[in-house]
Protein backbone atom coordinates (compact mmCIF):
# COMPACT_ATOMS: atom_id res chain seq x y z
CA UNK A 1 0.00 0.00 0.00
CA UNK A 2 1.48 3.32 -0.96
CA UNK A 3 2.14 6.03 1.63
CA UNK A 4 -0.56 8.42 0.34
CA UNK A 5 -3.26 5.73 0.62
CA UNK A 6 -2.17 4.82 4.16
CA UNK A 7 -2.27 8.48 5.22
CA UNK A 8 -5.78 8.90 3.73
CA UNK A 9 -6.92 5.73 5.47
CA UNK A 10 -5.44 6.95 8.76
CA UNK A 11 -7.23 10.30 8.46
CA UNK A 12 -10.52 8.52 7.69
CA UNK A 13 -10.07 6.25 10.72
CA UNK A 14 -9.22 9.23 12.95
CA UNK A 15 -12.26 11.13 11.67
CA UNK A 16 -14.50 8.11 12.36
CA UNK A 17 -13.14 7.75 15.91
CA UNK A 18 -13.64 11.46 16.62
CA UNK A 19 -17.16 11.31 15.18
CA UNK A 20 -18.08 8.25 17.27
CA UNK A 21 -16.59 9.79 20.42
CA UNK A 22 -18.66 12.93 19.85
CA UNK A 23 -21.85 10.94 19.23
CA UNK A 24 -21.33 8.74 22.29
CA UNK A 25 -20.54 11.64 24.61
CA UNK A 26 -23.58 13.56 23.33
CA UNK A 27 -25.85 10.77 24.60
CA UNK A 28 -25.81 11.96 28.18
CA UNK A 29 -28.91 11.23 30.23
CA UNK A 30 -27.86 13.44 33.12
CA UNK A 31 -25.61 16.29 31.93
CA UNK A 32 -23.66 17.75 34.86
CA UNK A 33 -22.09 20.65 33.03
CA UNK A 34 -21.58 23.67 35.33
CA UNK A 35 -24.37 26.17 34.80
CA UNK A 36 -26.95 23.59 33.66
CA UNK A 37 -30.32 24.33 35.19
CA UNK A 38 -33.72 22.64 35.23
CA UNK A 39 -37.08 23.85 36.55
CA UNK A 40 -39.63 21.26 37.58
CA UNK A 41 -43.33 21.68 38.16
CA UNK A 42 -45.12 19.73 40.86
CA UNK A 43 -48.38 17.99 40.09
CA UNK A 44 -49.54 18.21 43.70
CA UNK A 45 -51.48 21.44 44.19
CA UNK A 46 -49.99 23.89 46.65
CA UNK A 47 -46.48 22.47 46.18
CA UNK A 48 -43.99 25.00 44.78
CA UNK A 49 -41.90 24.42 41.66
CA UNK A 50 -38.28 23.38 42.10
CA UNK A 51 -35.15 24.66 40.37
CA UNK A 52 -32.14 22.32 40.19
CA UNK A 53 -28.78 23.60 38.99
CA UNK A 54 -25.13 22.59 38.74
CA UNK A 55 -22.85 25.12 40.47
CA UNK A 56 -19.91 26.61 38.60
CA UNK A 57 -17.07 25.62 40.94
CA UNK A 58 -15.78 22.15 41.69
CA UNK A 59 -15.70 20.67 45.18
CA UNK A 60 -12.98 18.28 46.31
CA UNK A 61 -14.14 15.37 48.46
CA UNK A 62 -12.01 12.41 49.46
CA UNK A 63 -9.47 13.08 46.69
CA UNK A 64 -12.07 13.35 43.89
CA UNK A 65 -13.47 16.40 42.08
CA UNK A 66 -17.23 16.85 42.18
CA UNK A 67 -19.79 19.36 40.96
CA UNK A 68 -22.47 20.44 43.37
CA UNK A 69 -26.08 19.99 42.32
CA UNK A 70 -28.36 22.27 44.31
CA UNK A 71 -32.13 22.43 44.54
CA UNK A 72 -34.28 25.42 45.38
CA UNK A 73 -37.96 25.52 46.19
CA UNK A 74 -39.44 28.40 44.19
CA UNK A 75 -42.17 29.55 46.56
CA UNK A 76 -42.18 32.93 44.86
CA UNK A 77 -39.65 35.14 43.09
CA UNK A 78 -38.40 36.74 46.33
CA UNK A 79 -38.32 33.73 48.67
CA UNK A 80 -36.10 30.87 47.49
CA UNK A 81 -35.70 28.12 50.06
CA UNK A 82 -32.85 25.62 49.54
CA UNK A 83 -34.08 22.02 49.63
CA UNK A 84 -31.11 19.84 48.68
CA UNK A 85 -27.47 19.58 47.68
CA UNK A 86 -25.69 16.58 46.15
CA UNK A 87 -22.08 16.20 45.02
CA UNK A 88 -21.79 14.60 41.56
CA UNK A 89 -18.85 13.33 39.53
CA UNK A 90 -18.59 11.54 36.23
CA UNK A 91 -16.19 8.58 36.12
CA UNK A 92 -14.06 7.81 33.07
CA UNK A 93 -16.49 5.09 31.98
CA UNK A 94 -19.37 7.62 32.05
CA UNK A 95 -20.95 6.41 35.30
CA UNK A 96 -22.31 9.25 37.40
CA UNK A 97 -21.61 9.00 41.14
CA UNK A 98 -23.17 11.07 43.90
CA UNK A 99 -22.81 11.87 47.56
CA UNK A 100 -25.75 13.27 49.49
CA UNK A 101 -24.03 14.60 52.61
CA UNK A 102 -27.32 15.14 54.43
CA UNK A 103 -27.85 11.36 54.29
CA UNK A 104 -24.38 9.78 54.18
CA UNK A 105 -20.75 10.42 53.28
CA UNK A 106 -20.71 7.29 51.13
CA UNK A 107 -20.55 7.58 47.35
CA UNK A 108 -23.27 5.78 45.39
CA UNK A 109 -24.05 5.14 41.73
CA UNK A 110 -26.36 7.95 40.67
CA UNK A 111 -26.83 6.92 37.02
CA UNK A 112 -25.00 4.42 34.79
CA UNK A 113 -22.84 5.78 31.98
CA UNK A 114 -24.06 3.22 29.47
CA UNK A 115 -27.69 2.63 30.41
CA UNK A 116 -29.22 -0.60 29.09
CA UNK A 117 -32.63 -2.13 29.69
CA UNK A 118 -32.41 -4.64 32.53
CA UNK A 119 -29.39 -3.02 34.22
CA UNK A 120 -29.95 -2.67 37.97
CA UNK A 121 -28.06 -1.12 40.87
CA UNK A 122 -28.53 -0.14 44.48
CA UNK A 123 -28.29 3.59 45.01
CA UNK A 124 -29.39 6.14 47.55
CA UNK A 125 -33.07 5.64 46.75
CA UNK A 126 -32.94 1.84 47.04
CA UNK A 127 -32.97 -0.69 44.22
CA UNK A 128 -33.13 0.86 40.75
CA UNK A 129 -33.57 -0.85 37.40
CA UNK A 130 -33.78 0.41 33.81
CA UNK A 131 -37.09 -0.91 32.49
CA UNK A 132 -37.29 0.84 29.10
CA UNK A 133 -35.24 2.84 26.63
CA UNK A 134 -38.26 4.06 24.66
CA UNK A 135 -40.46 5.48 27.39
CA UNK A 136 -43.13 8.05 26.66
CA UNK A 137 -44.89 10.25 29.19
CA UNK A 138 -47.47 13.00 28.89
CA UNK A 139 -47.14 15.86 31.38
CA UNK A 140 -49.00 19.16 31.82
CA UNK A 141 -46.35 20.89 29.64
CA UNK A 142 -46.06 18.31 26.87
CA UNK A 143 -45.00 14.80 25.95
CA UNK A 144 -41.53 13.37 26.48
CA UNK A 145 -40.55 10.58 24.06
CA UNK A 146 -37.60 8.16 23.85
CA UNK A 147 -36.91 8.25 27.56
CA UNK A 148 -34.90 5.88 29.69
CA UNK A 149 -37.25 4.75 32.48
CA UNK A 150 -35.69 3.89 35.83
CA UNK A 151 -37.86 2.01 38.31
CA UNK A 152 -36.84 2.56 41.94
CA UNK A 153 -38.21 0.66 44.90
CA UNK A 154 -37.72 2.03 48.41
CA UNK A 155 -39.84 1.17 51.42
CA UNK A 156 -42.37 -0.69 49.29
CA UNK A 157 -43.10 2.33 47.08
CA UNK A 158 -42.40 2.07 43.36
CA UNK A 159 -41.34 5.27 41.59
CA UNK A 160 -40.41 5.76 37.94
CA UNK A 161 -37.95 8.41 36.78
CA UNK A 162 -37.81 9.43 33.11
CA UNK A 163 -34.53 10.63 31.55
CA UNK A 164 -34.07 12.05 28.07
CA UNK A 165 -30.82 12.39 26.11
CA UNK A 166 -29.13 15.76 26.70
CA UNK A 167 -31.98 16.95 28.96
CA UNK A 168 -31.54 14.78 32.02
CA UNK A 169 -34.45 13.96 34.29
CA UNK A 170 -37.73 15.00 32.68
CA UNK A 171 -40.30 13.50 35.08
CA UNK A 172 -40.96 11.40 38.17
CA UNK A 173 -44.05 9.29 38.69
CA UNK A 174 -45.33 7.28 41.63
CA UNK A 175 -47.12 4.22 40.28
CA UNK A 176 -49.02 5.91 37.39
CA UNK A 177 -49.33 9.42 38.89
CA UNK A 178 -47.00 12.21 37.69
CA UNK A 179 -45.34 13.87 40.68
CA UNK A 180 -42.96 16.32 39.02
CA UNK A 181 -42.07 17.21 35.44
CA UNK A 182 -39.59 19.35 33.53
CA UNK A 183 -40.86 22.82 32.70
CA UNK A 184 -37.64 24.27 31.25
Amino acid sequence: MELKSRINLSFKALFLLLFLADVLSAQDYFPITPGNEWTYGNAQSGTPNVRIYISDGEVEWDGEQYYQMKGLSLEDSLNQKSISSVLLRKARNGDLYGINLSVSEDEYLFFPGKPKVGYSWTGLSGLSKITSAKGRLETPVGTFDNCIIVESIAGGAKAFTYYQIDKGMVAVTLQDRVLMYLIE
